[in-house]
């Protein structure tokens, strides 16, 4: 039997949906505090790194930065063909290592299909609040910052977890709203990379 996060009531635990949607959904800021192992299962690094095994991967969907500057694709990337035929740039491996090695932050794009448990959070998230989400993971390190101070335009909601970071954006859905517990939901949930680990890529 699976850990993955399959209810609004484990999502927000100890807070009670009910709580959340009639005092702060779109209405203030508000740290839930949980216990660490609460997403563990969400992502481990052997499904992150396993993931990063796939052949899906290119220049709009994993990307790099370092140092608040984002890298350049011909940095990281070479010149490839994906299924169709058509000239893509394709991330290599060894190069990557190498700019993560120097303290690269990875970004992954709309991996929500790639993760048992990540995908069962965004069912969670659709089914109980009637939002569409794509998730994007982060895994950066203490010592480099990868991004700036920015603003977005989702709600945010960061969760300290053991496993690599999780980036989930949801907007709300103009289907089955009569079935959700909140009429709209716009969130953003977040974990924050494990330290002392780093993933593995492989060719």
């Amino acid at each position: 039997m699976s850990n993955y996060i399959s209810s609004l009531e484990e999502l927000l635990d100890p807070m009670t949906p009910e709580t959340f949607c009639a005092e702060y959904l779109h209405k203030k800021p508000l740290h839930v505090r949980g216990r660490p192992e609460k997403f563990a299962s969400t992502l481990t690094w052997a499904e992150l790194n396993r993931m990063l095994e796939m052949d899906v991967w290119t220049q709009q969907t994993l990307l790099l930065n370092l140092d608040t500057n984002s890298v350049p694709p011909a940095a990281y990337c070479v010149k490839a063909a994906n299924r169709d035929h058509q000239a893509i740039m394709r991330p290599d491996p060894d190069k990557i290592q190498a700019l993560i090695g120097r303290g690269a932050t990875l970004g992954l794009n709309e991996i929500e299909t790639l993760a048992p448990g990540i995908l069962a959070l965004v069912n969670t998230i659709r089914r109980e609040l009637g939002a569409k989400s794509s998730v994007n993971l982060y895994y950066s390190q203490k010592e480099h910052k990868g991004f700036d101070a920015h603003s977005d335009r989702h709600d945010v909601s960061p969760s300290r977890s053991s496993a690599p970071s999780v980036g989930t954006f949801t907007r709300a859905s103009s289907t089955d709203r009569s079935n959700t517990r909140c009429s709209r939901m716009c969130r953003r949930w977040n974990t924050t990379a494990a330290r002392g680990k780093s993933p593995r890529f492989s060719r």
